[in-house]
Parts: C-alpha cells; sequence; structure tokens
C-alpha cells in the first residue's frame, strides 16, 4: 500500500480536525455530532461498504471524544459544576446502555445502524436549525421517565450514533431544574463514561472484511491519531471566533450538513 493512495485519506482526517475543533469552538456542540458525518465521508473514500464506513466512524468518533473531554471535565469538576452525585448513581446504567449498545454494534452489521443514524442526523438537524441561537430547549419528556430509565437511554443512543451524550444529557438535567452551567459540566462528565468504555470494547469488536486501512476492531488508529489533538488545538481558535461570527447562521449550517448527511445514509440503505 503506498502513501499516494492514503493521501486523500490523511488530507481529509487533517480537514476533520480542523472542522471538528471550530465547530466545537464555534457552537459548542459536542465533538461526536460533527466528528461522525465528517469520518463518515472521509471513510467512504476507502471502502466501498457504507456499514463500514459508518461503523468505523462513529466508534473512532467516540475514541476521539475520550482525550478531548478529559480538560472539559477536569476544567468543570474545578468550578464544581459536575453533581457528582448524580454521576454515582448513574454510571451502572450508562455502562449497561454502552455495552448493550456495542453488543448491538456487533450484531447489526446491516441497513438497521445506517437508518439509526440517518433519522438521529436528520431529527437533529431540524431541531438545531429551529432552534436558532437558544442553547437548549428542555424536553418535558424527562420528567415523566423513571430515573434509571434515562442514562441508561443515554448510554445505549450516544454509543450507536457515535456522540459524547450532551445532546441528550443537558436537556434532560435542565428539564430536572439543573442550572445550564451545571447540566453542561455534570455532561461532559457523562461523555467521558460513555466514551471510554465505548471505544474500548468497539476496539475489541471483529473488524470488518471492507476494513479501511489503520483499523483496530472498528476503531480507526490513523483517524484518531490525526483528528484528537489537531481538535483539541483548534478549538480555542473556534472558540475566539465566536465572538465574531453569528452563531445563529453557523447552526443553521450545520444543520443543514447534519440533514444532508442523514438523506445520503438513508438513500445508501
Amino acid at each position: 500500500m503506498d502513501i499516494m493512495s492514503l493521501l486523500p485519506m490523511i488530507v481529509g482526517l487533517l480537514v476533520t480536525g480542523v472542522v471538528a475543533g471550530l465547530m466545537a469552538g464555534l457552537l459548542g456542540i459536542g465533538g461526536g455530532l460533527v466528528l461522525v458525518p465528517v469520518l463518515f465521508y472521509v471513510f467512504s473514500g476507502q471502502t466501498q461498504d457504507p456499514v463500514t464506513a459508518l461503523t468505523t466512524a462513529t466508534a473512532t468518533s467516540l475514541a476521539i471524544i475520550v482525550p478531548t473531554s478529559v480538560s472539559s471535565v477536569a476544567a468543570h469538576f474545578r468550578q464544581k459544576n459536575i453533581d457528582t452525585d448524580l454521576l454515582k448513581v448513574w454510571w451502572p446504567w450508562i455502562l449497561l446502555g454502552v455495552l448493550c449498545a456495542s453488543s448491538l454494534i456487533n450484531w447489526l452489521r446491516g441497513p438497521w445502524i445506517q437508518i439509526l443514524f440517518s433519522a438521529f442526523a436528520i431529527g437533529m438537524g431540524i431541531k438545531i436549525a429551529l432552534q436558532g441561537s437558544k442553547k437548549n430547549v428542555p424536553s418535558r419528556y424527562w420528567r415523566h421517565v423513571p430515573t434509571a430509565t434515562v442514562p441508561l437511554f443515554i448510554g445505549l443512543i450516544s454509543t450507536l450514533v457515535g456522540i459524547g451524550g450532551g445532546t441528550l444529557t443537558v436537556p434532560a438535567l435542565s428539564s430536572k431544574g439543573y442550572i445550564m452551567s451545571r447540566a453542561i459540566g455534570t455532561s461532559a462528565a457523562v461523555g467521558f463514561i460513555i466514551a471510554l468504555p465505548a471505544a474500548l470494547s468497539l476496539m475489541l469488536a471483529q473488524t470488518p472484511h471492507a476494513a479501511i486501512p489503520f483499523t483496530l476492531g472498528l476503531v480507526n488508529i490513523a483517524a484518531f491519531a490525526i483528528t484528537a489533538p489537531l481538535a483539541t488545538l483548534v478549538a480555542p481558535i473556534g472558540a475566539r471566533w465566536s465572538k465574531r461570527v453569528d452563531p445563529k447562521n453557523l447552526k443553521r449550517l450545520f444543520a443543514v450538513v447534519l440533514i444532508v448527511t442523514g438523506i445520503r445514509i438513508a438513500l445508501s440503505v
């Protein structure tokens, strides 16, 4: 395998790191929501199997979230924004959801994964587009769900679609009366609890026949090595730019990317 054949993938991963870092800094959006669609496009150029491209993007996204979430968790912990008492109750249920999802990813190597992610991407794109510049719209649904069900659901869905869980955790906590800073801080810790066991279990998964180069299990090591440090370095730049750029327009642009990605994945089923 010569370097020229891998050049498009390397360039794509460099772009992925920059895009993920900038979008995270500009919009405060969790890494997975940015990483999975971009990684899917990069990996689609390395395999003819869209399921392999999507599952590898999902698993790799979770691996990248592990180191990138550490600094966030540490900062929120210093500011006392993390509800450690809640995490003591939630973490076993989150872990159970992660393990169930990891097993499902291994078992459902077919169109169901594509259908799930496409529905999630289109739904989130519509939500972000309608939400505008608001940071969060609490959902009343969470108020009526048994406590154990919430972290189980968050761990399950987040692992299946390759996100850190903030998209689900922040609305869940804010609807229970948490102030935004505490909801975000606790959500960052939940993201780490999801990403670490999910990434490890998916690294031990059976490597697909149409595997992308440098893939261990379902995690692409090359993407992890290139994207994680680059995204971490670029995120502060995005945060500085956020003072000069209208976040409402950026969120609408990102919403379009999510919807288009979801439609593309759905059409490939």
